[in-house]
C-alpha cells in the first residue's frame, strides 16, 4: 500500500491485508473471505486464518452472530462437512477451511451450553455464575 491510499474494507480476493499476532503485525495476501457461524475468517495464500479481530485494517470490533440468528441448516452443514472429512480420514488441522468449521462449532456448542446454563440459573432464580444468594 502507497503512502496516501486510503484502507479499502472490506479487502478483496488478492489484497495484502495486515493482521496481530501476539506483539506483532503480520501480513498475507486474501485468498478467501467465509462468513462462518459466528465470525468471519479471512483465509490467507499460505493457509493462515485470521479472524475478523485479528485483522489490523478493520473499521471497527464486530461482535460474534447471536446464537439466535444462526440456522438449524448452517449448523447441520458445518456438521456434515467434519463428518465427510472424519468419514474420509482427512486431518481436519490441515485444512483451513474444516479446521475454521470445528473451531466454530466447538464455540458454537459451548455457547448452546452456556445459554442454557444460564437458563436453568434464571429459573432457579439465581443471576449467573457471579450472583450473590439473596
Amino acid at each position: 500500500m502507497a503512502e496516501g491510499d486510503s484502507i479499502r474494507w472490506p479487502p478483496e480476493l488478492g489484497d495484502i491485508v495486515f493482521f496481530r499476532v501476539k506483539d506483532c503485525v503480520l501480513r498475507g495476501t486474501l485468498c478467501e473471505v467465509r462468513h462462518g457461524l459466528l465470525w468471519t475468517d479471512f483465509l490467507l495464500d499460505d493457509g493462515t486464518i485470521v479472524d475478523y479481530n485479528r485483522m489490523v485494517m478493520r473499521p471497527a470490533h464486530t461482535p460474534w452472530r447471536d446464537l439466535d440468528s444462526i440456522s438449524t441448516e448452517e449448523v447441520e452443514a458445518v456438521k456434515s462437512r467434519l463428518k465427510a472429512a472424519g468419514a474420509a480420514g482427512i486431518n481436519i488441522q490441515k485444512d483451513p477451511r474444516l479446521w475454521s468449521d470445528f473451531v466454530q462449532y466447538l464455540a458454537f456448542m459451548w455457547l448452546q451450553v452456556c445459554k442454557r446454563q444460564d437458563a436453568k440459573l434464571a429459573a432457579l432464580g439465581c443471576a449467573g455464575p457471579g450472583s450473590t444468594p439473596s
